[in-house]
């Protein structure tokens, strides 16, 4: 991939964290998810008809990204009517959505389909999952208001690095960080079919683990 294709993405990357996590205020005032789901429907709208109809690997990347963008859709259908549904049924939506976003990645290694589009779809539907299930978990008074700074957090750790300017730094990737990122996963289910005296404790460990990983991270780039 070109470098300006690369820093066209990196710039889509950077506008739009700081458009959500500024949705993500209007949403929490409102206490409604729609400024967040219509600001990420359209910033994706413009990601897919910008980067992924460029690619030489199918119709919008191949198969690995349109299983990303469907379970994009459906988490996007669901924040916005998940008032309509049971508990139960959000459960298993957002138990659909994990799966897919396993068999994306399988896909994508399977038939060799791996590249930066898909990278940047995949890492920022990870970070609106986080983000709308947090949301809707604070609405239905789940959890109180630090399950939103827990849905927010990359969008303000990458807000943080774009509005004063520091240099990007590729950190090593580190496994526990994946299993991190898993428990977090399904810690933002378990609100919706577990009772409040067993989901509680698996939240707030999920959180804190995940509190601790952007630590180590922000660490990390203070001593290089």
């Amino acid at each position: 991939m070109p470098q300006n294709e690369i820093l066209d993405i990196k710039r889509w990357n950077n506008v739009h964290a700081l458009t959500i996590l500024l949705s993500g205020i209007l949403a929490f005032a409102l206490s409604s998810t729609w400024p967040v789901v219509v600001v990420a429907g359209v910033s994706f709208l413009y990601y897919t008809l910008t980067f992924l109809t460029k690619t030489d690997k199918g119709f919008l990347g191949g198969i690995a990204n349109q299983v990303t963008l469907f379970r994009l859709v459906l988490l996007l259908f669901l924040a916005l009517v998940y008032s309509r549904f049971s508990d139960q049924t959000i459960a298993m939506l957002l138990g659909a959505i994990i799966v897919l976003d396993i068999l994306d990645g399988y896909l994508a290694r399977k038939y060799g389909l791996s590249s930066n589009y898909g990278l940047y779809l995949d890492m920022e539907s990870d970070a609106l999952f986080v983000c709308l299930a947090a949301l809707m978990i604070y609405l239905n008074d789940y959890a109180g208001a630090w399950i939103i700074f827990i849905g927010f957090l990359r969008y303000i750790n990458v807000s943080f690095y774009v509005l004063f300017r520091l240099p990007a730094k590729k950190e090593p990737k580190r496994v526990w960080a994946s299993y991190i990122a898993g428990y977090l996963f399904f810690a933002l289910v378990t609100p919706f079919f577990i009772p409040a005296p067993w989901y509680l404790p698996v939240l707030v460990s999920a959180s804190v683990l995940v509190v601790f990983s952007f630590a180590v991270s922000f660490v990390y780039y203070i001593r290089n």
